[in-house]
């Protein structure tokens, strides 16, 4: 048996791992899909509320500031091709 000297080496390995204790559990996926589902809500709502407020500030701007161009189509410069 060529492998003797490997399990005996593996059964030291076991024995030192079961002396340590188990490993910490990793926290609850539960808990963790919870807590970043919630971020994501309070993200969303945060880019919604800032979407509003630049959509507000467009519409002031589009008033107030009068377009002169809007609706002229008046051609200038360009030669005549009729012959």
């Amino acid at each position: 048996m060529t492998r003797g000297n490997q399990r005996d080496l593996n059964r030291a390995r076991n024995e030192k791992k079961q002396t340590n204790g188990p490993k910490e559990k990793q926290p609850d996926f539960s808990n963790r899909s919870n807590r970043d589902a919630e971020i994501m809500r309070q993200k969303q709502q945060a880019a919604e509320e800032k979407k509003s407020q630049n959509n507000v500030s467009k519409k002031k701007a589009d008033y107030s500031s009068p377009n002169t161009n809007r609706g002229s189509n008046i051609v200038t410069n360009q030669k005549s091709t009729k012959k």
